[in-house]
């Protein structure tokens, strides 16, 4: 019986390509229930930077997955923590554009 062993980036990495088929499903059921027009709303915005936060997520524990399994785990480490603070103030302008500028 073959066994599997994980490290905590690998969990994070699992754990944000979870984040990603999530929010395609939630594409999927919102792109049914609401009605087709033929410009960009406000909720538009808001899941398109949205996407757009979760892959680039997914492609920085991606990247310090790879760094950690190289042996360079004090970048990778340094690449997470400024990755969060960038990420938040991200957010932050996706809010903003997508809610609060009008």
């Amino acid at each position: 019986m073959a066994t599997a062993t994980f490290t905590l980036v690998d969990v994070i990495a699992i754990k944000d390509a979870d984040q990603t088929f999530t929010l395609v499903a939630l594409l999927v059921a919102l792109r049914g229930r609401l009605p087709p027009v033929p410009y960009l709303t406000r909720m538009d915005e808001l899941i398109l930077f949205s996407t757009a936060l979760v892959f680039a997520a997914l492609a920085q524990a991606v990247l310090t997955s790879r760094l950690a399994q190289k042996e360079k785990l004090a970048l990778a480490q340094r690449i997470d923590a400024y990755g969060r603070w960038i990420y938040l103030a991200s957010f932050g302008v996706v809010l903003y554009v997508s809610l609060v500028r009008y």
